[in-house]
């Protein structure tokens, strides 16, 4: 009931079953029973970050930095706080920073690239999506953030190459269907993205 390491194990297993509510008490268990637990604390501040806590989530990643600059994840968790309080500015220093200390942390590349669409900047956003993609082919996320960047920025039949090429890598799962319905749709070409979600509405009422 004393160890740490323990609490802040069972506080990851609760956010990898998508329950930080459940996580947080465990992660402030483990700082309860070691104040210096940079990584609890950091995994604390991710989860209140999750649970929409976002002012109490700054304040512990800000901490989390503090006691140790080189966190990866807390820069990249600071950096999404930031950017949900529309602070980007903030938010880019701290993707920017994540990304300095690893170029090739694909998380950070994934949130700089989705804070930039937001931004407008869209072909900056396109450039970090094919960073990513040349680290993980095959992350869907990134490939799906990737294809509205593109979308977003006039290149929209290229987007639809991009999918159509890349149907066996990702399985054709029903995210991209939809996607490719829609960016369909954007070019005019109505009937055969309402085919498409034909298919897929079909398919629903089957199961």
């Amino acid at each position: 009931p004393n160890n740490a390491i323990v609490y802040n194990i069972i506080g990851i297993s609760y956010i990898n079953l998508q329950k930080p509510g459940k996580a947080i008490p465990n992660f402030k268990t483990a700082l309860r029973l070691n104040k210096k637990y940079n990584e609890a604390r950091c995994n604390l501040g991710s989860a209140l970050l999750l649970t929409g806590n976002t002012d109490e989530a700054i304040i512990q990643l800000e901490r989390t930095l503090k006691e140790n600059p080189k966190n990866l994840i807390a820069w990249n968790s600071l950096g999404n706080a930031k950017k949900s309080k529309n602070s980007f500015d903030e938010a880019k220093k701290a993707f920017k920073q994540a990304l300095f200390l690893d170029p090739s942390y694909l998380n950070a590349l994934n949130s700089y690239g989705v804070l930039l669409s937001q931004d407008g900047e869209y072909k900056k956003s396109i450039k970090q999506f094919k960073i990513a993609l040349e680290i993980s082919s095959t992350d869907l996320e990134i490939f799906t953030n990737y294809l509205n960047a593109l979308a977003a920025d006039d290149q929209t039949e290229k987007a639809l190459k991009l999918i159509n090429e890349n149907l066996g890598k990702f399985s054709y799962p029903t995210s991209l269907k939809l996607l490719k319905a829609d960016l369909l749709a954007r070019i005019g070409n109505l009937e055969e993205s309402i085919d498409i979600l034909m298919k897929q509405l079909f398919s629903l009422n089957e199961h």
